[in-house]
């Protein structure tokens, strides 16, 4: 018998509104504006969105984290902070971690792990002014900073258990900001459909994989 939705393993929604919701998704608008565009209920769209930044988080993880501790040619480190976490005060930011290719590719770790490597190659992002180098990781590393504090200012304060997985999607998304995100994410769902048993996907895109250059 042929599934109602490749895309969402047992969905109780048909393919073509699910579509629609990861249009929705993938232009970024918030999940109460998606319930109300779609006319699906709101806690139908809390759980596919939830389920869309896991699966996002679950990509971003396949790249190592042991490049934080040893040093890698292809890759910088760098340190800053990003606010938006529900609780801290407004100029109060959480510490991030990243580890930037020359292509622009970003790798994010969140909270105060690899404090430790700072002193073994893990440094701030210069611009030439304040004596620190400015590389094309670090330009690259300043927009992706940029970018995840517009939007984690745009939720106006996200609760701790959901703080990394906003994180995560927002460096998913820059590392595909040269793609068509829509596309990205049916492959992805098609080849491991969404909320199936096998929570890695095993023929999905490499997030990490070289792109092509930043218009």
């Amino acid at each position: 018998m042929k599934r109602k939705n490749r895309y969402v393993f047992r969905s109780k929604i048909p393919e073509g509104k699910f579509r629609q919701v990861l249009k929705y998704f993938c232009m970024d608008i918030e999940a109460l504006k998606i319930a109300s565009l779609t006319a699906l209920n709101r806690n139908t769209i809390n759980r596919i969105v939830k389920g869309l930044r896991k699966r996002m988080l679950e990509e971003c993880e396949r790249t190592p984290g042991y490049l934080f501790m040893k040093p890698d040619p292809d890759w910088e480190r760098f340190h800053g902070q990003i606010s938006g976490h529900e609780g801290r005060a407004a100029s109060s930011k959480a510490p991030v971690f990243g580890l930037i290719s020359n292509q622009g590719d970003i790798y994010l770790q969140i909270g105060t792990e690899f404090e430790s490597s700072r002193e073994d190659g893990l440094r701030e992002a210069g611009n030439g002014k304040d004596g620190i180098e400015d590389t094309v990781a670090a330009r690259y590393w300043r927009d992706f900073l940029s970018y995840a504090e517009l939007r984690m200012i745009k939720f106006k304060g996200i609760a701790s258990p959901s703080y990394e997985l906003h994180l995560k999607e927002s460096e998913f998304r820059f590392n595909h900001r040269n793609q068509n995100l829509y596309r990205v994410l049916l492959k992805l769902f098609r080849s491991h459909p969404l909320f199936a048993p096998t929570e890695k996907a095993s023929d999905g895109p490499d997030v990490h994989a070289k792109r092509g250059s930043r218009n």
